[in-house]
């Protein structure tokens, strides 16, 4: 009984720390309405079941329940903050750690939180 009861602290755990990145729009119901989508927050409607990635990087997908958008995208943590500086690049939904004086050269990383 203890096992597991401490299998399901560390599940709720986990499950907890994926999701710390993610929010949900919930689907509006109106009365008489059966339409098949999801509006998300700039009004744009997705049809259900649909998957899309938004300007800025966020994996999102429409069911159901509504709209469930993540950020997937590991942050740089372990560097530098004095010499460097972190970048987001969003043609290619990354972090670039590049020093502060000379953006051409990069910086090392050592730690990367999601």
């Amino acid at each position: 009984m203890n096992a597991l009861l401490g299998s399901l602290v560390v599940l709720a755990t986990f499950v907890t720390l994926c999701n710390a990145q993610c929010f949900v729009i919930p689907r509006t119901y109106v009365p008489g309405d059966s339409s098949d989508e999801c509006t998300d927050v700039d009004g744009v409607k997705h049809p259900l079941n649909s998957n899309w990635k938004t300007e800025d990087c966020q994996e999102c997908s429409c069911g159901p329940t509504g709209i469930q958008c993540c950020n997937n995208i590991p942050v740089p943590e372990g560097y530098d903050m004095n010499k460097c500086k972190k970048i987001f690049d969003k043609d290619n939904c990354k972090f670039i750690i590049v020093e502060q004086e000379n953006p051409d050269q990069p910086c090392a990383v050592n730690e990367w939180m999601l």
